[in-house]
């Protein structure tokens, strides 16, 4: 284990005032043990670090004797870490008003009694500096002259993995991180760490930000915010802990404006999720939802935000889950051949059962399905299918007749379910043969939204679906088979005949008055023939 001890300068430290300075002594005895043992982490890890050799070339050069390197941090990884130096905890003025020092001179690591209490709940703060002062003793073994630069700061953020941009180690390598101070009465040259400053200026982005279907089952929808950030402040770092950000969101058709907080972490991808209820079975075209970052300040950190607000605000669209419904005729029909089709297609899997309302009209006459009267012409069922358009779904299924509507005039089909992936909705308009000549007639389906129940009456707005307006109305022709018929010219009236060419002439000519009769035969043409 290495040794550390407190040494403060006439027995106290000089912000906190005397009365504090045996607690605060064993409060920093306690912090230095804990960070310490979190600085052994990242450094029993480093030799198994898959870019370990590039990294020491970046931090110390690429004249650093190699097998030296290789001892220490074999050690390390062995939890061997005797080649750590001693350290003392001390006044910052001790150490020309930095956080931490190394000094070649005495082989030892000192660290600031300021900063150390000041960071008490951010150790991730104090580690940072403690790898940085361990780098320049690491330097001092392998190097045979001082490494370019802050070697220390730049081994220290290689080993918490973090990415140093060109610019950044540009900076890094030109400074001149020395100083001469006297420790114990000796004069000794030190590379230190400039002081953090006490409140941390962040700059906190959006990078990206998506919507779509949830994962959960209780939330249909869900927003997701990445961000990013800066630090302002020179050598700032943030916590361990994190820090809280506000924001704001709003979605378009509740014109209730959410707010909220996040912590930022670091280190990691900073994700936001918000999950959007959409339980109110109300089709809604294109909703949008607005996300706002919110500066904020506290004792500690300021939360800043950019100038171009497209980096701390942004918009995604939201798709409604409930289904838009359309309907088309996919086959007329003829009297004797074959049933007619209308197709009703949900773009989506409902999210709830509903019920799907719609009206029936046209110049044909709709039948009862059971005890259909004569002169009727259709009668309709329908049967829904899954989404690879073959399978049925035996719970939609069923028949329609006249009286089923309410007092409006409006048809239902009942409790379409949400569980049986249904993307369709097949009405047959059967065929009645009636044998009477009536011509062509339709059959027209118009799908309605937000109708009366057919039950109590009451208004249903929330009906669960939308009714694409391009494609809510569908007809079906029911072609007659019976004939019509036409008179040819008579050829050759003979006398007693001699009406002419016309219907009326020959109706009187054959004088049908029930013992007459003149026999039409199936095809296509009538042969002028008559007997009594």
């Amino acid at each position: 284990m290495t040794n550390f001890k407190t040494i403060l300068n006439n027995s106290k430290v000089r912000s906190f005032g005397k009365t504090h300075n045996s607690h605060l002594l064993t409060n920093l005895d306690s912090i230095v043990e804990q960070v310490l043992q979190n600085t052994y982490q990242y450094l029993s890890q480093f030799r198994f670090d898959a870019e370990y050799t590039q990294k020491l070339e970046t931090a110390f050069g690429n004249d650093f004797d190699g097998e030296v390197a290789n001892q220490l941090f074999n050690a390390f990884a062995e939890d061997d870490f005797s080649a750590v130096p001693t350290i003392e905890v001390v006044n910052s003025h001790d150490i020309n008003g930095a956080n931490g020092a190394f000094s070649i001179t005495t082989g030892k690591i000192y660290l600031a009694a300021e900063f150390i209490h000041q960071n008490a709940e951010n150790l991730d703060a104090v580690v940072a500096v403690l790898l940085e002062e361990i780098g320049h003793s690491v330097d001092a073994r392998i190097n045979t002259t001082d490494a370019a630069g802050d070697e220390g700061d730049i081994f220290a953020r290689l080993v918490q993995e973090e990415i140093i941009s060109a610019s950044e180690l540009a900076v890094l390598r030109a400074e001149d991180d020395t100083a001469t101070v006297t420790l114990d009465g000796q004069v000794v040259e030190i590379e230190l760490r400039t002081p953090v400053l006490n409140v941390l200026d962040v700059k906190v982005y959006i990078s990206d930000i998506s919507a779509s279907a949830s994962a959960s089952a209780s939330e249909k929808y869900e927003a997701k915010i990445t961000f990013a950030y800066e630090i302002l402040s020179p050598f700032g770092i943030i916590p361990t802990t994190g820090i809280e950000v506000k924001y704001d969101y709003y979605v378009s058709n509740t014109n209730v404006s959410t707010a909220g907080t996040f912590i930022l972490k670091r280190s990691q991808e900073n994700i936001l999720t918000l999950p959007i209820p959409d339980d109110d079975q109300i089709y809604d075209f294109n909703r949008t939802l607005t996300f706002n970052l919110k500066q904020s300040s506290t004792t500690t950190y300021n939360v800043k935000l950019d100038s171009n607000p497209n980096l701390y605000s942004g918009t995604v669209t939201i798709i409604d889950n409930e289904p838009l419904i359309s309907i088309v005729k996919n086959l007329d029909l003829s009297e004797g051949n074959g049933n007619g089709e209308f197709i009703i297609n949900l773009d989506k899997i409902p999210p709830q059962n509903f019920n799907l309302y719609f009206k029936v009209e046209g110049t044909a006459k709709w039948g009862e399905y059971f005890a259909t009267k004569k002169g009727s012409d259709y009668k309709l069922t329908y049967q829904g299918y899954k989404s690879d358009g073959i399978t049925k779904i035996d719970k939609v299924k069923g028949s329609f007749s006249p009286s089923d509507s309410n007092t409006n005039g409006v048809y239902s089909i009942q409790n379409i379910p949400s569980d049986q992936d249904i993307k369709s909705i097949k009405i047959t308009v059967e065929q009645v043969n009636d044998e009477v000549w009536e011509g062509n007639e339709t059959v027209t389906i118009t799908l309605l939204d937000n109708q009366k129940g057919l039950s109590d009456g009451t208004n249903n707005l929330s009906d669960g679906y939308g009714v694409d307006t391009t494609q809510a109305t569908a007809t079906v022709t029911i072609t007659d088979n019976e004939p019509t018929v036409t008179l040819e010219t008579v050829v050759n009236p003979t006398e007693g005949f001699g009406f002419g060419s016309t219907i009326e002439g020959l109706g009187a000519a054959l004088n049908l008055n029930g013992s007459n009769y003149v026999t039409i035969p199936s095809n296509n043409s009538l042969e002028r023939s008559y007997s009594s």
